[in-house]
């Protein structure tokens, strides 16, 4: 186990929801509390939401994980959580796929179709129910 130590504005901008978590059970005085709070709900509005989630493509370089063929750029699709190998390690990232191809995908990996349109709504931002609701009805 190893520790990493931050200033408490710093881990407000760089770790929200840890830090967030952290200070709900924290029973003790903290110091610039209400400029805590506001880089946190600053920092995590900015960060990518959680998978499953669905977007725009913003530019046309991104492959279906599904089919394999290219994205077009401001096409409908849906994000989700993937394995990167990189050398010798691996990480996690996002795997974009054709929102007729994510359901097929997603039961392939062992997950199920609920689980997939649940998470797509409850995680996008910045669609509009119409367009949420076209990329739904593919998937």
């Amino acid at each position: 186990m190893s520790f990493r130590w931050h200033h408490l504005k710093c881990a407000a901008s760089k770790l929200p929801n840890e830090l967030g978590s952290t200070l709900k059970t924290f029973v003790g005085e903290v110091p610039d509390r209400a400029e805590l709070d506001k880089l946190m709900s600053e920092a995590a509005a900015k960060a990518p939401p959680p998978f499953p989630y669905a977007d725009r493509a913003p530019t046309g370089r991104a492959s279906c994980q599904g089919c394999g063929e290219s994205i077009a750029k401001g096409a409908l699709r849906v994000a989700v959580e993937r394995d990167i190998e990189r050398g010798m390690s691996v990480t996690k990232g996002a795997g974009y796929l054709h929102p007729k191809c994510a359901a097929g995908f997603v039961e392939g990996q062992g997950g199920n179709h609920d689980e997939l349109t649940n998470g797509v709504r409850q995680n996008t931002r910045g669609l509009s129910d119409a367009d949420l609701d076209a990329l739904l009805s593919e998937v």
